[in-house]
């Protein structure tokens, strides 16, 4: 147990966040809280503690430790995208709690790209209300009409319609994405971990991949 432990310890030292995960789980494990707020105070009562509650703490300690480097992997490397390399570099467990929090921790993105593939509607609505205008111009003999801005945005050369175009294929793939995982994991209320896992499988067996 004396490597795992030197390992973890390390891992701690170098993160903040993971000091604040060991003196939750001691705190878990013991039922009591760390006395002293330090990670040789930790180490300390880790390391006094009955093997069976070193154990469990070392056993939840190392999940907790593999799930924290294979994000900032993902974050350095992946760009934030959960790619079939990176599900390679880490267990299976792993896999799906990152794909867990990705679900978990990002809808305001989803909100956004829902938004973006809703941009042309909005258009035609804002010109529902220009061309309401343009009767009232008429009715009070006013020569000028407001341009309809659906005439400058669907144009075949349109600079706006273009980056619309670029950009709903993936805004599309990130609503479905997060869409499918959210109701997997409304599915397997029990075990959220397991439900995201299995829309991963779902999600690549439906691409073909």
């Amino acid at each position: 147990m004396v490597l795992p432990l030197m390992g973890i310890f390390a891992a701690i030292s170098a993160a903040t966040e993971l000091f604040d995960v060991g003196k939750k789980v001691y705190q878990d494990v013991t039922g009591e809280a760390l006395v002293e707020d330090s990670i040789d105070g930790l180490q300390a009562a880790v390391h006094a503690m009955p093997p069976e509650q070193a154990q469990q703490w070392t056993e939840r300690m190392e999940g907790a430790v593999k799930m924290y480097q294979a994000q900032n992997e993902r974050l350095k490397n992946e760009q934030g995208e959960i790619t079939d390399e990176l599900v390679e570099k880490v267990d299976p467990e792993t896999a799906s709690k990152i794909a867990y929090l990705r679900m978990a921790t990002r809808p305001e993105v989803v909100r956004m790209m829902a938004q973006y593939i809703m941009l042309p509607l909005y258009v035609m609505v804002a010109d529902g209300y220009l061309a309401w205008c343009n009767i009232w111009l008429t009715f009070f003999g006013w020569n000028r009409q407001l341009q309809l801005l659906a005439s400058t945005f669907f144009d075949a050369n349109s600079t706006y319609y273009m980056m619309y175009e670029a950009g709903v294929v993936p805004a599309t793939s990130i609503v479905l994405t997060y869409m499918t995982l959210r109701q997997m994991q409304k599915g397997v209320k029990a075990n959220p971990i397991t439900g995201v896992a299995n829309a991963w499988k779902a999600m690549k067996t439906a691409l073909g991949k």
